[in-house]
């Protein structure tokens, strides 16, 4: 388990025009000081089923996210959870 920086949530359609996954973007590795950030890698991301029932009603926000060990290359999005709100946009 670790904390990571939520940047943007984006819902997917398939074919039949179901927004059956989502596609979450988060840092890794990243440090908040005094309301701005300073990234330290570029951004990753993994899609989750929507009927999975993480949710991300907060971002950017500093979420605990626990992945499934990589198969294949990929890894499973296994819980989310809100931590704490960053505006990084502010001055």
């Amino acid at each position: 388990m670790a904390e990571f920086l939520v940047i943007k949530v984006e819902h997917l359609d398939n074919e039949r025009g179901d927004l059956k996954d989502k596609e979450v973007f988060y840092f890794e590795h990243f440090s908040v000081l005094h309301e701005k950030l300073f990234q330290e890698s570029k951004p990753k991301s993994v899609i989750t089923s929507t009927d999975s029932g993480h949710k991300f009603n907060v971002v950017p926000g500093i979420y605990e996210l626990v992945f499934s060990e990589k198969v294949d290359g990929c890894c499973t999005l296994i819980s989310a959870e809100f931590l704490k709100q960053v505006d990084y946009w502010q001055e």
